[in-house]
């Protein structure tokens, strides 16, 4: 977010300055002529850019500072977050400052450079050369760029995807691919335009051919309005797209961890407590069935002459049968094994084999035979992050004296259970009964706090962008009111300039929201592949509900200036010519 806010910010900054530029060209082109030198005049740049930076950063700086001592605590108090000091880390925040005034200063540089070296002439005839060209360096520089991310996926995916060199990998790789998409998409953008000119002209008529044909030379000069709404989308979908995903993960985990609505935890896996107590809970009115799980114990299988160690958990098969959560299970329990699918396709096993059974004996140094068991089932599915599933019956678990780790319980009133279990704290205290309900509000509840803070962020973001955007673009609409007086002179009818305006800037916006979202998309979906197998989630509505409002501003703002511009009377504004 802090990468993108200040690239965001540079952007805009290098857009108002645009504006102080035009306002101030015909005085550079005054010193020019009269001999300033280019240091001169790039001082004079350089000041009036370093004073709008200044000014930014020490009222941005100010207002963080109110932030943290009043509005901070308040919000604390709102999102019930606990409590947190809200000291003034003045170190840190002038450090922030500093380092955010100097990145802004090295963004515009260029701009500086370019404003300094240029001519009289150029400077009356710069706005006139702003044709996008592809040249040959452009083509060299992609090709390098995309062989370098090639290159950096395939050693990400050889390293490993979740390693720290593979995520690194990964990292550098997508950024590359986001580059290069971005540096293409204009190019693209206006090949695809010139393409569509006539369908355009046949379908929404010669006002919107004509601001389309007059928007091809002004994609590289209204530039930094498109990359302030690719930031903010891009922002916008990486980040809520995370957000959604957690919010899925938590849930996910949460029901995993919560097989039925009550579950009752052994903390200090005490042993003295035994399946028996499940026919004293499930006596209990309110309780529909109960099942005991165990730990997680070692076992070793001996596989043709190989002992493999492996982990297995202990479960009542039966109450899983009838609750339906495995498939009828035929067979001796006392001796019998059930194991999952991808275990048995790993060891060529089948129903009916018979595997020996050991554990490790630490006087002789190796694992020795215990027993043997017959495989009875093959599940879809681990079940307590085991592959390997035995009953209570089981003769393991008097060899390994098996212990409950959790006891699920099943109801439709989880309160009123948890107090009918009272009883169970009194023999063993280090229960911990907990209920899905409970645990997935306070998921709920941690992510909101986590959310609010991402949209207060967020929402000081679009504003800030939006108004940089409408600024720019409103000025610009404004200072062609000769072009448009000429264009009324030869025949356009008020109703036709609006639609021409219009046209114009929705297509500015459309093309940032676009591209915006789609290297959101993408950048979101190459990054995934860090943590490969997680399912990531995108959060489709809050991307159409920001685009949406986007959107409608835009056409709000520009139609009531395309209203006034077109309604002037028509003498006046070729006197201002």
């Amino acid at each position: 977010l802090s990468v993108f806010i200040l690239l965001i910010s540079s952007v805009l900054l290098l857009s108002t300055f645009q504006l102080l530029f035009y306002k101030i060209k015909e005085q550079l082109m005054i010193l020019r002529a009269l001999g300033a030198s280019v240091k001169q005049v790039g001082r004079i740049v350089k000041l009036q850019l370093s004073l709008i930076i200044s000014f930014g950063v020490l009222l941005g700086t100010t207002m963080s500072l109110l932030v943290i001592k009043i509005w901070l605590p308040q919000l604390i108090h709102v999102l019930h977050l606990p409590e947190a000091r809200t000291e003034l880390p003045i170190v840190f925040v002038l450090l922030i400052a500093v380092v955010s005034f100097f990145i802004l200063q090295i963004m515009t540089q260029w701009q500086v450079a370019k404003s300094s070296r240029l001519l009289p002439l150029q400077i009356a005839s710069d706005n006139e050369d702003l044709g996008l060209q592809w040249t040959k360096w452009k083509t060299i520089m992609v090709s390098v760029l995309a062989v370098i991310a090639s290159l950096l996926l395939l050693q990400a995916n050889l390293a490993g995807t979740g390693s720290n060199q593979g995520a690194l990998f990964i990292l550098i790789g997508t950024l590359l691919v986001c580059g290069i998409i971005l540096l293409v998409i204009p190019y693209l953008f206006t090949a695809v335009l010139q393409m569509a000119l006539k369908p355009i002209r046949k379908v929404l008529g010669k006002e919107a051919f004509l601001a389309c044909q007059q928007l091809m030379p002004q994609v590289r000069k209204n530039m930094p309005i498109v990359l302030s709404i690719i930031g903010l989308m891009v922002i916008l979908t990486f980040g809520s797209s995370l957000m959604k995903t957690l919010q899925h993960n938590d849930l996910a985990f949460t029901e995993s961890q919560y097989e039925t609505a009550v579950k009752i935890h052994n903390e200090l896996n005490d042993p003295s407590l035994t399946p028996a107590v499940i026919k004293e809970m499930e006596a209990l009115p309110s309780v529909q069935y109960a099942y005991a799980q165990s730990n997680n114990a070692y076992i070793a299988l001996k596989l043709g002459q190989e002992w493999l160690p492996e982990n297995y958990t202990t479960i009542d098969i039966k109450k899983y049968v009838q609750v339906e959560k495995l498939p009828k299970i035929e067979g001796n329990l006392h001796d019998g094994l059930l194991v999952t699918k991808s275990f048995a396709q790993r060891h060529k096993l089948m129903l009916g084999d018979h595997v020996t059974v050991g554990t490790y004996n630490f006087e002789a140094q190796q694992d020795m035979p215990t027993g043997e068991l017959q495989i009875i089932g093959i599940v879809d599915a681990p079940i307590h992050h085991a592959e390997l599933i035995v009953d209570w019956s089981s003769f393991l678990t008097s060899q390994d004296q098996t212990i409950i780790e959790d006891i699920m319980v099943e109801t439709a009133h989880p309160q009123q259970t948890i107090d009918d279990l009272a009883f169970l704290e009194e023999r063993w205290p280090a229960l911990k009964f907990t209920d899905k309900a409970t645990m997935i509000e306070q998921s709920n509840e941690m992510f909101m706090q986590r959310w609010s803070l991402f949209v207060g962020v967020f929402i000081i973001l679009i504003v800030a962008t939006c108004l940089g955007v409408f600024q720019t673009l409103l000025h610009t609409i404004y200072t062609k009111r000769g072009d448009y007086a000429i264009q009324r002179l030869i025949g356009l009818s008020p109703n036709g300039l609006m639609k021409l305006i219009l046209t114009q800037v929705l297509s500015f916006v459309l093309y940032g929201l676009t591209i915006g979202t789609f290297i959101g998309l993408v950048l979101t979906r190459m990054l995934a592949f860090i943590d490969d197998g997680s399912p990531m989630s995108y959060d489709l509505l809050t991307i159409g509900i920001t685009s949406i409002t986007l959107l409608g501003s835009t056409l709000i703002v520009f139609a009531l200036q395309g209203y006034w511009i077109s309604r002037q009377k028509l003498a006046n504004e070729i006197v201002d010519i």
